[in-house]
């Protein structure tokens, strides 16, 4: 039986697109830019409803403006145009999309001035997450240039309510969960503790269609670093998981009763990583949907992705130790042999770009070779000469004693570590810091650190930046109280190792916002300045008028007097050092008032609008309007009408801030003309 199109709702989803990805390659440059084009090739060629996108649209959180302004132009030239979008949106817009209060706020295809044919909804993912000063993400610049509809934003990240984006298309009725990326640690928190809640229409919410898109671990790599599949609530027809790179779709054809909920992963379009599960073939998924709640899923493969071919082998089952003795080239020519093969393998892929390969090889008991001379064999025939072999040895796992502690679990070897996944690394450090406190560094602040360092965002000042400002946060602690009180060495022993205990970790996201709103700064010494940061009640020191206290600057130069010798001796500074300038106003901000969005209707139409119930609490208050958005750690969101006082700093050199600093600065001493005697003044000049 023949279905007709105006009795679906047709959506292509993909994933993990990381748009920008190897941009600096000469050969790589534009793989992730020609798979998204043939993406959206894909949803223009099949007329779908939407295109669904389940996070990490781009490679780097701080996209470069080649990167950003070719996106655009891929999303202006295929997804603006006069087709028309069937699709209602009866929910509150303001609770699904990301909106700051100031605007009326709609999806784009409802908007007026623009001409939208295929939209496109996405979440973010943990390569584009909103951070930095104002919480943005890229995803925000192509939000409000209507490029796209960006969702799925947490407003609390210990309290998350996700509501879903109620659409309309005929008969169909289908409700969008979106929940972007959130720190696995804490989001199985959260999860654990029954904080995540699904809210659901009032009226008749079986009726609907639940699709949860998501962007997390699936895969478990530590205790809680990661977030099980038994966590979806029940009422979930299908899952979109994103963030996973291996392709787990199939091909759906019979749209009949499958288990509830079905959880699909579309994978990444381009290969980031040189790992098996890269190596499979790239697809994005077709879905349909119709009246009844049944649903059929379709693969499309991607043709545009360069091929990726990945073998894994041991040296042992492929030479003897008799054929290395009797040829010394034994093994080089072995491992040519068999790239050859892998060459030839790629050509089946029926792509004319050079190909990925990666050789894993154990070499247990053979002798390595040089892997960059050996790819210089293989320059114009493969995308990645420098890295075609990885090899390693087999772990030889041993004992763990009280001695050796976590480094014998993780086993020896002696001709250096393999390359290890960021997953693996902070679940090592971890496992170091248990059994090894490092006082007055907190646990806890040194794994954030580690993890901004390795993760995706490639933070190479987190740890030293970190590590000083604990030591000066606890050098200044200690300072103030001996003052006051005379201490031991085991009392101050015993305040120090309070640092590195204690169990909040909401001060590292202080500290990090800080240093992104330029509060962190460097003096000309080179040592690290603290504007002074949260103080105990979450707000910023100010004086009695509000404007923010600046500390001096430290001085340059040598110490005054050496240790030793007299005062009197020491080397005066040949100039004094001018104040500090002011880094600008510093304005109390009024308590958030609750948001509230009124209903818009699509094109001019009116409609009902559709409201929420919890899915586990039906009892409710239907006033969902007051959370208002925070990224992904920092714990200084706006609550409401609870919200606390918070200063905002003022970096724009105004005249008022300069009159006032150049009116508060010292006069400098004039200096005094040198006469030497015995010369005339025209000599003298």
């Amino acid at each position: 039986e023949e279905i007709k199109m105006t009795d679906l709702i047709r959506i292509l989803v993909a994933t993990d697109i990381h748009l920008g990805y190897a941009e600096k390659d000469q050969i790589r440059t534009d793989d992730s830019m020609e798979s998204f084009e043939e993406i959206l090739k894909i949803a223009k060629k099949e007329k779908v409803d939407m295109l669904l996108l389940g996070g990490d649209l781009f490679h780097d959180n701080k996209p470069t403006r080649k990167t950003l302004h070719r996106c655009m132009e891929l999303l202006r030239h295929y997804c603006m145009g006069s087709q028309p979008c069937e699709m209602e949106i009866v929910s509150d817009q303001g609770k699904n999309f990301h909106v700051d209060g100031k605007y009326d706020w709609k999806v784009n295809y409802e908007d007026p001035n623009y001409n939208i044919g295929i939209p496109v909804f996405s979440i973010h993912g943990n390569h584009d997450d909103p951070t930095g000063d104002g919480a943005l993400s890229a995803l925000d610049l192509l939000s409000t240039a209507n490029l796209l509809n960006y969702f799925g934003r947490s407003r609390k990240i210990d309290d998350v309510q996700v509501a879903p984006i109620l659409i309309k298309k005929g008969e169909i009725q289908l409700a969008l969960y979106g929940l972007g990326n959130i720190r696995d640690e804490r989001l199985h928190r959260t999860f654990v503790e029954k904080k995540v809640k699904m809210l659901r229409p009032k009226e008749d919410p079986d009726s609907w269609f639940n699709l949860l898109v998501l962007h997390q671990n699936r895969v478990k790599h530590g205790a809680t670093n990661y977030i099980p599949e038994e966590f979806v609530p029940k009422f979930i027809d299908v899952v979109v998981w994103g963030h996973e790179h291996d392709c787990q779709v199939g091909s759906i054809a019979d749209p009949g009763e499958v288990e509830r909920p079905f959880i699909v992963q579309p994978g990444s379009s381009i290969a980031t990583s040189l790992s098996k599960g890269e190596a499979e073939r790239k697809h994005v998924l077709l879905v349909e949907i119709n009246a009844e709640k049944q649903f059929r899923m379709i693969s499309r493969p991607l043709h545009t992705v360069r091929p990726f071919v990945f073998r894994d082998i041991e040296l042992a089952d492929e030479l003897t130790q008799s054929e290395v003795e009797r040829n010394e080239d034994a093994v080089e020519e072995k491992l040519e042999q068999i790239i050859r093969e892998m060459i030839d393998e790629s050509k089946e892929h029926a792509s004319t770009k050079s190909p990925l390969l990666r050789l894993r090889v154990e070499y247990t008991n053979f002798e390595t070779i040089n892997t960059q001379r050996f790819g210089q064999r293989f320059v114009g025939e493969v995308a990645n000469p420098k890295d075609l072999l990885l090899f390693h040895r087999r772990r030889q796992v041993a004992p763990a004693t009280k001695k050796d502690g976590a480094s014998a679990a993780h086993g020896t070897n002696p001709h250096g570590p393999d390359r290890i996944d960021v997953p693996e690394v902070l679940d090592l450090v971890d496992e170091v810091l248990a059994n090894h406190p490092l006082g007055v560094l907190r646990r806890d602040f040194f794994n954030r650190a580690v993890e901004d360092c390795v993760g995706p965002k490639k933070d190479k000042d987190s740890i030293p930046h970190m590590v000083r400002f604990q030591v000066d946060r606890a050098t200044d602690t200690l300072v103030s109280r001996a003052k006051d009180t005379e201490m031991d060495e085991e009392t101050m022993m015993t305040e120090v190792m309070k640092f590195g205990v204690a169990d909040a970790d909401d001060d590292y996201d202080k500290v990090q916002s800080a240093r992104d709103r330029g509060l962190y700064q460097k003096t000309s010494t080179g040592d690290d300045a603290f504007d002074s940061l949260d103080d105990s009640d979450g707000n910023r020191g100010s004086d009695d008028d509000g404007a923010a206290a600046s500390p001096p600057p430290k001085a340059k130069g040598k110490a005054a007097a050496k240790k030793g010798k007299p005062a009197s001796k020491a080397k005066a500074p040949s100039k004094a050092p001018a104040p500090a300038k002011s880094r600008g106003k510093a304005a109390a901000k009024s308590k958030a008032a609750p948001l509230v969005m009124a209903p818009t209707g699509g094109r001019g139409r009116k409609r009902k609008q559709v409201n929420y119930s919890n899915a586990d609490d039906d009892d409710q208050s239907e006033d969902q309007a007051s959370f208002v958005i925070d990224d992904d750690d920092d714990d200084d969101e706006y609550r409401g009408d609870d919200a606390p006082e918070v200063m905002e700093i003022d970096d724009d050199d105004d005249d008022e801030d300069e009159s006032a600093a150049a009116a508060a600065a010292p006069a400098p001493a004039s200096k005094s003309k040198r006469v030497i005697p015995g010369r005339s003044k025209r000599a003298r000049r």
